[in-house]
């Protein structure tokens, strides 16, 4: 089996491909829920928002020159790959490109203790208190 190599990164960047449109649709589906229950939009900390918007730029960068280099190499260097395994190569540094830009741009609110932080633990308290000023002005129901 002359092509397990490219078989194997496209079955990986399809993987990659997949798992960015579940996000996708994960935090789409929790934007919209928060919107419907009256909240805001989480705020990333000020101290990431720079850097969310330029790492996806610098890693696309450096996934360019990668592949430049590798197809570099391919034409000078007499290997065993072949065209199957560069295009799947190719693959899977698109696949891992678009699971890196769907993830920096569709970000979720992470729901497990394990994951929250202090930023995120403010957060929360200050929906509650937000929460609870809301229901002692609405007038009550019963």
């Amino acid at each position: 089996m002359a092509y397990w190599v490219g078989i194997i990164f496209v079955l990986i960047a399809a993987g990659l491909f997949l798992d960015a449109r579940r996000h996708r649709a994960a935090a789409l589906a929790e934007r919209a829920e928060r919107a419907a229950s009256g909240l805001a939009e989480r705020e990333l900390h000020p101290s990431l928002s720079m850097l969310a918007v330029a790492a996806p730029f610098i890693t696309m960068l450096f996934l360019m020159a990668f592949a430049f280099l590798v197809t570099l190499a391919f034409f000078s260097v007499p290997t065993g790959a072949t065209w199957f395994d560069l295009v799947g190569f190719y693959a899977l540094l698109a696949g891992y490109g678009y699971w890196l830009a769907i993830r920096g741009e569709y970000r979720t609110v992470s729901r497990g203790p394990e994951h929250t932080s202090a930023w995120s633990q403010r957060d929360q308290v200050a929906e509650e208190s937000r929460r609870r000023v809301v229901e002692k002005r609405a007038p009550s129901r019963r």
